[in-house]
């Protein structure tokens, strides 16, 4: 008898020197252009008895002066909490240890929603196997995301 098992190694999405790049559509405003706002994480900083990186960002073209945005950690349980500047609690911003037919509440800037995980696949990225939890939420019928293990939204940061 044989039999096989596919095993894929987690990546972790907060990772010292991690920067991504997002198209901030918001309002347009006429004769505005876009604006594409960069993360990035660097240092880290201890607060109460939690250790988090800290996240900068930067809405320059060639970023060179960076804001401190908050603070992101992830867990043991593949759960990712950020912590805004100034704000006294954190929230989840990403769970990528759930599985079909799960609920979660997440969001940020207090503006949360209840999301479902519609379904669980694995995709190759640059050689690598990641998760992607495809996910809906019944309050927007046409909305829809997906979470990327070691990325993040579809939807930016």
């Amino acid at each position: 008898m044989c039999s096989f098992s596919l095993a894929q190694d987690y990546h972790p999405l907060v990772v010292e020197g991690n920067t991504w790049n997002v198209l901030s559509t918001g309002t347009p405003i006429p004769g505005q252009p876009m604006t594409t706002l960069t993360y990035h994480i660097t240092g880290e900083t201890t607060i109460g008895n939690l250790e988090y990186n800290n996240l900068y960002f930067s809405d320059l073209e060639n970023p060179v002066n960076w804001d401190l945005f908050g603070y992101i950690r992830e867990d043991a349980d593949k759960k990712v909490w950020i912590r805004e500047e100034g704000a006294d609690e954190e929230f989840l911003l990403y769970d990528f240890s759930l599985e079909p037919g799960d609920n979660v509440m997440a969001g940020l800037y207090n503006d949360f929603a209840t999301f479902t995980v519609d379904s669980v696949i694995q995709v190759e990225i640059n050689g690598e196997w990641r998760d992607q939890i495809w996910l809906s939420t019944p309050i927007l019928e046409d909305y829809s995301e997906t979470w990327t293990e070691g990325i993040g939204s579809s939807l930016g940061m």
